[in-house]
C-alpha cells in the first residue's frame, strides 16, 4: 500500500493517488445513466456539488470532524478548484472528536448516548456551555463530572448578569465602568478573531463578571453602569446563548391570601416556571406572616430539592434557579 492511498495500483486505479469521481452501480443502489455506464457520484465529488450549487465556486467557512480532512476535505479541494478554477475555501475548522473515557464513542464498546438522555439532567444552555468551554478542535471527553463543573460555572456567570440587571433599577454609585467594559469587549473579540477561541473569551467573561460584581458589591456602579454591564452580557449571549438572566425575583407575599395552604410536595421540576415559583414563594411568605415557619421551611426545601436555590431578606424572598 503506497502512502496516502486506499487501494494499491490496479488496471482500473492507475495513480494511488486517485479517487473515484463516480461510481459503478451496483444491484439494488441508485443509479443514473452516464457516458461511463449507470452508477453514481463518488463521496467527495457529491459535497463539492452541493457547494457548487448552493453556495457557489469558493465557500467562506468549511466545517467538519478532524477525521474527514483525509481524503475527504482534501479531495473536494483538488476536485472543486480543477472544476472552479478558483480557491475552494477560505477558512477550514475541524472540530475535535466527543470521547468517553478518552475513546471515541462507538456502539460496538456500548460507551455512548443520546442528546435526549443529556438533556434529562441538563438544561441545553449547560451543554452549549460545556461544548463551547473547550477548544473546538480538540478532543472534547465527556463525564458528569465535567458536565456538572459546567453547570455551576454557568449558574455563577447567570448570577453576575443577573446582579448586573437588579443594579439597573438600584443602583447608586458614580462608576459607569464604560472603560472596563469596552475592554473587556474589546478582549473578547480578540479571542473569538484567534481561531474562534471561545474558551478564552469565556475566561475574560469570568474576569468581567468578577470585577462587576465587585463594582456592585461596594455599591460604586451608577444606573449608566449597570446598563453598560448589562449590554456586555447580553452582546456576549448574542453569540453564545447560554445566559437566562432575568431570573431572580423578590416576593413578598403581600398580596397573597389562601383559604389552605397546598402540600409542598406536589410541586415537581417541569412545573416549575418562574410564575409557578413566584406564586409558591408567595404562598410561604404568607405562611410565614401567620407564623407557620415548619410548612414555610417545608417549601424552600421542596424548592431545594428541584432546583431553586431561596434566599430571605428584610425585603422578601429573591430565587434563582441552580
Amino acid at each position: 500500500m503506497v502512502s496516502g492511498a486506499r487501494i494499491d495500483p490496479t488496471e482500473d486505479k492507475r495513480d494511488p493517488m486517485d479517487f473515484a469521481l463516480w461510481k459503478a452501480a451496483k444491484p439494488g443502489e441508485i443509479a443514473w445513466d452516464s457516458p461511463w455506464g449507470k452508477g453514481r457520484p463518488g463521496w467527495h465529488i457529491e459535497c463539492s456539488a452541493m457547494c457548487l450549487k448552493h453556495i457557489g465556486p469558493t465557500v467562506d467557512i468549511h466545517g467538519g470532524g478532524t477525521d474527514l480532512v483525509f481524503p475527504h476535505h482534501e479531495n473536494e479541494i483538488l476536485q472543486s478548484e480543477t472544476y472552479n478554477g478558483v480557491q475552494f475555501v477560505k477558512y477550514w475548522m475541524h472540530n475535535g472528536m466527543l470521547t468517553i473515557g478518552e475513546e471515541k464513542m462507538s456502539k460496538s464498546l456500548k460507551n455512548f448516548f443520546t442528546i435526549q438522555d443529556i438533556l434529562a439532567k441538563y438544561r441545553p444552555e449547560v451543554v452549549r456551555f460545556f461544548v463551547l468551554n473547550a477548544t473546538y478542535s480538540a478532543p472534547l471527553d465527556f463525564d458528569e463530572n465535567s458536565l456538572e463543573e459546567s453547570r455551576k460555572a454557568l449558574e455563577k456567570l447567570d448570577n453576575a448578569y443577573d446582579m448586573a440587571l437588579s443594579a439597573m433599577g438600584n443602583a447608586k454609585g458614580a462608576d459607569d465602568a464604560q472603560q472596563l467594559c469596552e475592554d473587556s469587549w474589546k478582549k473578547v473579540g480578540e479571542r473569538l478573531d484567534d481561531d474562534f477561541s471561545s474558551r478564552d473569551a469565556i475566561a475574560i467573561m469570568f474576569d468581567f463578571a468578577r470585577e462587576t460584581n465587585r463594582l456592585v458589591s461596594e455599591g460604586r456602579l451608577s444606573k449608566k453602569g449597570a446598563e453598560n454591564v448589562v449590554k456586555v452580557y447580553r452582546d456576549f449571549n448574542g453569540i453564545f446563548d447560554v445566559l437566562e438572566g432575568k431570573r431572580s425575583m423578590t416576593v413578598t407575599g403581600k398580596d397573597v391570601h389562601v383559604a389552605s395552604f397546598p402540600d409542598p410536595s406536589t410541586m415537581t421540576k417541569e412545573s416549575l416556571t418562574d410564575e409557578k415559583i413566584k406564586e409558591w414563594l408567595g404562598i410561604r411568605a404568607a405562611a410565614r406572616a401567620k407564623k407557620d415557619f415548619a410548612y414555610a421551611d417545608a417549601v424552600r426545601k421542596k424548592l431545594a430539592e428541584l432546583g431553586i436555590d431561596v434566599k430571605d431578606s428584610k425585603d422578601g424572598a429573591t430565587w434563582t434557579r441552580k
